[in-house]
């Protein structure tokens, strides 16, 4: 798809939008977010960029101008900038040794847990099924109401509600197993 076709289908239904233009960018995204935290971060470190980039498009979508720049570019300076916090939150402050308050915060196991955490997360989540997986998405990663969620779904508020608390304790019991 083009860029223009691409945004124009954000208009008419940004959740069809927001599909062509991950399905459209993602790779080259990962690859910039990738190359900006060469040897400073990890795969998933770059997936996080390119997800923090798609939410900062979606919530600022109507700012974008065409004409100040093609699509591609204004995406691929977003996720640079992702990865460069990213990579700046990895890196000591001097080659030689980290901060105090670095090498007091800093805590390899605790590193590793939070990460595997993330990865249960994603993964218990994408085994909801739907509209139980778009719900939770749309609702804690995109921050909408359950009215809107609605909307998109053809669910009522209080149906997407209450899908909200049952997708939510499925959540905690999957992840719950897995820790024991």
């Amino acid at each position: 798809m083009t860029d223009p076709e691409i945004l124009g289908l954000l208009k008419r239904s940004p959740e069809d939008g927001m599909k062509a233009l991950m399905r459209q960018y993602t790779d080259l995204l990962f690859a910039v977010a990738r190359g900006r935290l060469a040897g400073k971060g990890t795969d998933q470190d770059a997936e996080d960029a390119v997800s923090e980039t798609f939410a900062e498009f979606y919530r600022s979508k109507n700012r974008f101008d065409p004409e100040k720049g093609t699509l591609k570019g204004f995406l691929c300076g977003v996720a640079r900038h992702k990865a460069a916090k990213i990579a700046k939150k990895l890196l000591p402050l001097s080659p030689e040794e980290p901060s105090e308050d670095e090498a007091d915060d800093f805590d390899l196991e605790t590193e590793f847990i939070h990460r595997l955490q993330k990865k249960r997360l994603a993964d218990a989540i994408r085994a909801l099924g739907e509209p139980d997986r778009e719900i939770i998405v749309r609702k804690f990663f995109f921050g909408e109401s359950s009215k809107r969620i609605g909307e998109k779904t053809g669910l009522s508020p209080g149906a997407v509600d209450t899908r909200t608390h049952r997708a939510l304790k499925k959540l905690r019991d999957t992840i719950g197993k897995e820790d024991m």
